[in-house]
């Protein structure tokens, strides 16, 4: 079967759309236009190398048809870049719609994308990834050394009120994992305060807002290298499309969401691959009982195509803060009902971290009782040292009752 990566095929018939629609632009939207599809020709330039067909003649015409794209990238990229040498910016100087002011003589984007990132008018780019030796690497990985997770992060302030984020990942091909317009539907006023400091709206895809953890899903904000057991056997960092709001007074935090589905932990055992959850909804409150002291509650629960009820997660949270220790901890309780067939997982963690200038060191014990199996009791203990500005080395030596001889996980993270 030949599958086309969707993220590239997005990018190509968003970009051909775009630029044959309007073709009387101003030198700074030229530019910008330019740095754009430079990016998108790249990516398919990538896809294209990339390819690994069957050999069969579906295979070959695929091949064909994403080079025709490309060719007509190429050929579109060539039209503009002679539209900008035609072109005379006034007085050496172009200002965006911002009022910022770009220097006139590029001759690359890459110079061009320096200034943008300057600019919160503009296009915000920046991204993460690491790579984990573990000595006793999961079957599925087939080697101990792999990269973990790799993003590109792409933002733009539309106004005011609006912004809207894009990031890519790589998981043996481009995917989206987030992309998301938000809304201040209330922005924060100090000359005036109010109980309700800000209303955020937000659609598209996204993470969760869903119990404590969510707050370090990206591998460069978690210091340890592992997740908490009780999230990969419960919710496992739950994204999906949907709607979302948030409140925020000075002391409260809100948050509620309805998503298009969940991924059932019990999914191996159900006969019917179709029984995926069709509509699911949540609430997290986060409440700052004092000044060194965070707790919250979180809920969701999870409905099949038929209305059934098949899923309920509710969990509990606290943060404590003290100088330059952290202690974190987190119960949640998972129940899943599909068809006849029930799953209950339920347990928590504690994280105690003590930062010292550019090291850390933590600590953590993780307990998960999953169905009828014994219960998993697992301890880590691990150290994380900034090596250089954007770079992070992470070790984390963990011991459970399933391997009670230990593993070994080392972590090099670089943010951008």
């Amino acid at each position: 079967m030949i599958t086309v990566r969707p993220f590239a095929w997005a990018c190509v018939l968003c970009a051909v759309a775009a630029y044959a629609a309007d073709t009387s632009v101003s030198f700074s939207e030229l530019r910008s236009r330019i740095f754009a599809l430079t990016t998108e020709t790249q990516l398919l330039e990538q896809q294209v190398a990339d390819w690994r067909g069957d050999g069969s003649a579906e295979a070959l015409y695929k091949r064909a048809e994403l080079q025709t794209y490309l060719a007509a990238l190429e050929h579109k990229l060539a039209q503009l870049q002679s539209e900008l040498a035609a072109q005379q910016p006034p007085d050496d100087a172009l200002a965006d719609r911002n009022g910022a002011i770009f220097a006139t003589h590029r001759e690359s984007p890459e110079p061009i994308a320096a200034g943008m990132l300057d600019n919160p008018g503009d296009v915000k780019i920046s991204g993460f990834m690491d790579a984990v030796y573990q000595s006793s690497a999961p079957a599925d990985n087939g080697s101990n050394t792999y990269l973990n997770q790799v993003e590109v992060d792409f933002a733009k302030q539309l106004n005011n009120r609006a912004d809207a984020t894009l990031g890519v990942i790589y998981d043996e091909g481009f995917q989206v994992g987030v992309a998301q317009i938000n809304y201040a539907a209330k922005t924060d006023d100090p000359a005036n305060p109010e109980l309700l400091k800000t209303w955020t709206l937000s659609a598209g895809q996204f993470d969760a807002p869903f119990g404590e953890d969510v707050a370090y899903y990206p591998s460069n904000v978690r210091q340890s290298v592992s997740i908490p057991v009780v999230v990969a056997y419960t919710h496992n960092q739950w994204n999906d499309l949907g709607i979302a709001s948030q409140w925020q007074t000075a002391a409260l935090g809100a948050d509620l969401w309805l998503v298009r589905g969940f991924a059932l932990q019990s999914h191996s055992a159900i006969d019917e691959p179709t029984d995926d959850l069709h509509v699911s909804a949540g609430t997290r409150l986060n409440y700052q009982l004092a000044q060194p002291i965070r707790i919250g509650v979180s809920g969701a629960a999870g409905w099949l195509s038929d209305e059934s009820p098949a899923m309920q997660i509710a969990g509990a949270h606290a943060v404590l803060t003290a100088g330059s220790w952290t202690l974190l901890s987190e119960a949640l309780v998972l129940h899943e009902d599909v068809h006849g067939i029930h799953l209950d997982v339920r347990g928590g963690y504690a994280q105690l971290v003590q930062t010292f200038g550019a090291a850390f060191g933590l600590a953590r014990a993780d307990y998960v009782q999953y169905g009828s199996e014994d219960p998993l009791r697992g301890l880590s203990a691990g150290l994380g040292l900034r090596a250089v500005e954007g770079i992070e080395l992470r070790s984390e030596y963990r011991v459970t009752n399933e391997l009670p001889s230990g593993e070994l996980l080392l972590q090099v993270v670089a943010t951008f």
